[in-house]
């Protein structure tokens, strides 16, 4: 049913208006995992994670999407991971409101949010690994004085199944 229109939507994720984004993410996230739109719709859902300010827009359809993609293509599967990866490690969200408040605590979240998203889907803890390496490894070191990107300890970490590069770092 979205399918077919999914160029009519798509234009709504650049519009300056959160609630029509909002609409949009909510209405195109029904539709990520579908093989007939997936490549044209998940980048740019993840310039949008990337980019905004507001959990609101984002957190619902970050968690569709993390439920729909351990059942979904390996090809869309990777493009999504790769897409929220890219947006986690390249978050460009405001870092004042207009108005001057401040959004620190808000970014730290959305990170949160994003990581999230990532784990508990195949290949996931390795995506946030890719992006974030030098960074898990110095949460290791609490003693380190770098500024790491990663903002907490990992959400939903089960690695009894392994993955990959994070089992084998000791994470």
């Amino acid at each position: 049913m979205i399918v077919p229109h999914v160029d009519v939507i798509l234009p709504y994720l650049k519009h300056p208006e959160q609630w029509l984004q909002n609409g949009a993410l909510n209405a195109l996230a029904v539709v990520v995992t579908d093989e007939r739109c997936a490549e044209k719709i998940i980048p740019p859902m993840g310039e949008l994670f990337q980019s905004t300010p507001r959990q609101s827009t984002t957190g619902g359809p970050l968690n569709l999407i993390r439920g729909k993609l351990p059942a979904a293509n390996p090809k869309v599967r990777d493009l999504a991971l790769k897409a929220i990866g890219g947006a986690y490690a390249n978050y460009s969200g405001a870092k004042t409101w207009v108005g001057g408040q401040d959004l620190t605590g808000h970014r730290k979240e959305t990170l949160e949010v994003l990581a999230g998203a990532l784990t508990g889907v195949p290949g996931g803890y390795d995506m946030l690994y890719q992006q974030c390496q030098v960074a898990l490894l110095h949460l290791r070191s609490p003693r380190s004085t770098k500024i790491r990107r990663f903002p907490v300890a990992l959400p939903h970490r089960d690695l009894s199944q392994g993955h990959g590069k994070l089992v084998r770092a000791g994470l």
